[in-house]
């Protein structure tokens, strides 16, 4: 009996969608072992090419941590380390892909070029370098792109890219946006391969950030190393001495007298010694725990008339931060009483959380940055939200700042420690750059804010009241008499009025 048609059909149909299923898998199968081998198996080869550098630089390399913080004083070896780290894992694994960013390009081209260029030379390593997209090709298919970080759209190209290993050099120096660079970008493209990422530099002057709390903070998650010059044996002043460390020790002494350092200096202790040393003199804001730390209780503020300014910044990518400050005429001090920030807040957000803060703290002088798009919003909030705003003065921002670092110094500034702490973060980071203006790697929302609500602040118009003496004292009745007697030589110059009329 014939087969009907249609069962043949249908037979042929499965057979076909089996034969598709088959191919894909085998396709999939051809893709994921393509994909397994873009980096290959561990070979070996990179090991011989740290037989140059001594137990320090050893000692980061080989430490199996995938996140590894180090901090070197000058000459102790930095980018030596950095660029053996890079080509013994080219080396090990064919098909690589190491990254090495610093400050910017030219920078990084100028620090870590020579060394791999050192590298290539003496193990004849058969690199090839291409300069104008500043990345070394290995033999193995594996690749060293080098890059600066200086601006946020530079690192943005690594998104995407499959890691092995990337290196941070002079990590202290980099911008405000370090965090982002390393969480949000960077790390995503080291889980392909369980890569590794490390950061390496000298201290900087302000004791805060994602590099001090690596190399400081005990639960910050990052493997810590530090060396200095006086660790370098390699160092050219003793290399291949037997004698090298009490060498080492005699430098670093004549080196304290011929700088008349002594040994807190900060930056023979920064610089050379790899210590995190706060430098007061590149604070931007003399903030000083010890005079303006202040709770703002009940018991504080009573028996006071107080009058509330509300500091705003505008952001949307960087945060939008919010102070508040307070003052009295019965005081000669302003309170800053609380402080935030929040980031990616559209207007109606802001309009919302100032209205929050009016009903906390009752009328608010509201204080706006109108800088860029900022007089747009404010417009925009003064007639969509009905708020009452004033232009933040931004003229002559140094000038007020000094004048504010004078309250600081008078103790005229009292801060809540409890309520303004991203307030006081920024204050104990913030410094200047070498021009003397605010360095643009750290955040100063909250700042920039709260000097807004400061200069609005009236605090300096209070005019102490002379204490009176207690009645029935001594000091009473002497102050009594000095008043007698001026009243009576008052009288006495006083013309009298009917020798002025007939006289």
């Amino acid at each position: 009996m014939p087969v009907p048609a249609t069962l043949i059909r249908q037979a042929l149909r499965k057979l076909h969608r089996r034969s598709r299923q088959v191919s894909d898998e085998a396709r999939y199968r051809h893709s994921e072992r393509y994909l397994e081998t873009t980096v290959g198996a561990y070979t070996g080869e990179g090991e011989r090419v740290l037989e140059h550098l001594f137990n320090h630089q050893l000692k980061l390399i080989r430490d199996p941590s995938r996140r590894k913080a180090a901090r070197c004083g000058r000459r102790a070896g930095k980018t030596t380390t950095a660029a053996a780290y890079l080509v013994r894992e080219c080396l090990n694994r064919p098909g690589a892909l190491c990254g090495y960013l610093t400050i910017t390009s030219k920078q990084a081209q100028r620090l870590i070029w020579p060394e791999l260029k050192r590298l290539n030379r003496h193990y004849k390593l058969g690199i090839t370098f291409k300069l104008s997209d500043l990345v070394a090709h290995f033999p193995n298919g594996s690749e060293i792109w080098v890059a600066g970080a200086d601006k946020l759209d530079q690192i943005e190209k690594f998104r995407g890219i499959a890691f092995l290993l990337v290196v941070l050099d002079e990590t202290a120096s980099f911008k405000a946006y370090l965090e982002q660079l390393v969480e949000e970008v960077l790390e995503p493209t080291l889980e392909d391969y369980s890569g590794t990422v490390m950061m390496i530099g000298t201290p900087s002057r302000a004791c805060a950030g994602m590099f001090y709390d690596a190399t400081m903070n005990v639960d910050s998650g990052w493997s810590k190393h530090h060396w200095t010059v006086l660790d370098n044996p390699l160092f050219p002043k003793w290399r291949r001495k037997r004698n090298w460390r009490q060498r080492a020790k005699n430098w670093l002494k004549a080196k304290k007298i011929e700088k008349n350092w002594d040994d807190d200096d900060p930056i023979l202790n920064r610089e050379w010694l790899a210590l995190w040393v706060r430098d007061h003199g590149s604070m931007v804001y003399k903030w000083d725990p010890e005079k303006n730390r202040y709770r703002w209780t009940t018991a504080s503020r009573e028996g006071y008339e107080w009058f509330y300014i509300l500091g705003v910044d505008l952001g949307h990518d960087d945060a939008t931060a919010f102070v508040v400050v307070a003052f009295s005429p019965d005081v000669p001090w302003c309170q800053f009483v609380r402080s935030e920030k929040k980031s990616g807040m559209d207007i109606t957000d802001v309009a919302k959380r100032i209205r929050q803060l009016q009903d906390e703290y009752g009328p608010l002088k509201t204080v706006v940055d109108t800088g860029a798009l900022g007089k747009m919003i404010v417009e925009e909030m003064r007639r969509r939200h009905h708020l009452a705003l004033i232009a933040a003065e931004k003229k002559d921002k140094l000038a007020f700042q000094e004048a504010m670092n004078a309250d600081f110094r008078k103790g005229l500034i009292h801060v809540d420690p409890t309520r303004c702490g991203t307030l006081i973060t920024e204050w104990e980071a913030l410094q200047k750059d070498d021009s003397g203006h605010e360095d643009d790697r750290f955040p100063n929302d909250c700042a920039d804010a709260g000097l807004y609500a400061w200069r609005e602040a009236r605090h300096y118009r209070h005019e102490p009241v002379e204490e009176q003496p207690k009645a029935g004292t001594d000091e009473y009745y002497d102050k009594l008499e000095q008043e007698l007697i001026e009243a009576d030589e008052a009288d006495l110059e006083e013309p009298d009025e009917v020798e002025a009329l007939f006289g």
